[in-house]
């Protein structure tokens, strides 16, 4: 909307003194940009959510399958041996931090201060 009243008042600009040119060749360039810009970011957002269901899926393969393996290793080492105990110990471990899981942010930049902490 600027840009088409800059053009219309073109003259009572120039008038006024200013360079109604150089302002409409900026205020177009600064408008480009920011489309440009806003595609890009847009683009970055689907790659987001792409990658979190990516990284879900891969989650959910991970759980089921060592959750698979758990009960075949408690199988294998009889039900109710010490060994089947301890397996059982992790599954529910297992079971606990699926379960009260959240995500942990993590800073794109760490510096060395917060790495040590």
């Amino acid at each position: 909307m600027m840009i088409e009243l800059f053009v219309k008042e073109r003259n009572a600009l120039k008038a006024a003194g200013l360079d109604v040119d150089l302002m409409l060749t900026t205020m177009r360039s600064l408008l480009d940009q920011a489309v440009a810009a806003e595609a890009q970011q847009e683009v970055a957002k689907r790659q987001s959510v792409a990658s979190t269901e990516s990284w879900l899926a891969i989650k959910r393969t991970a759980y089921v399958s060592t959750s698979g393996y758990l009960d075949m290793a408690i199988a294998a080492v009889k039900k109710d041996s010490s060994a089947a105990k301890n397996f059982r110990q992790i599954r529910s471990r297992l079971y606990r931090a699926r379960k009260d899981e959240q995500l942990i942010a993590t800073p794109v930049n760490k510096t060395a201060e917060a790495e040590k902490a």
